[in-house]
């Protein structure tokens, strides 16, 4: 399995800029725990469009490729479903 993540945005002008990628290829057992915490809804999930509350929303660059199958999202704070916020949280632990 190989996984991309990145948040973007924000007020501050340090977090303005793009952080860096977090890009892996995960183990056998990572990828078992990153399997539980896809949502069923994943493959149907849209990218979202501009940020509602402006240009200082934070917004993530999501990219989860396992087998054949492959999704590429840009989300904003306000559009990430319930369903994949255990997700994003573990991408986002990954990056410290």
């Amino acid at each position: 399995m190989h996984v991309e993540f990145q948040r973007f945005g924000g007020l501050s002008p340090a977090l303005m800029n793009r952080a860096p990628r977090y890009v892996a290829e995960l183990t056998a057992e990572e990828a078992a725990h990153v399997r539980s915490l896809i949502p069923p809804d994943l493959y149907a999930l849209t990218s979202s469009g501009p940020p509602l509350r402006g240009p200082d929303a934070f917004r993530y660059d999501i990219v989860v490729r396992d087998g054949e199958n492959e999704k590429r999202l840009t989300l904003s704070e306000e559009d990430i479903p319930a369903s994949l916020r255990p997700l994003v949280t573990w991408l986002g632990a990954q990056r410290a």
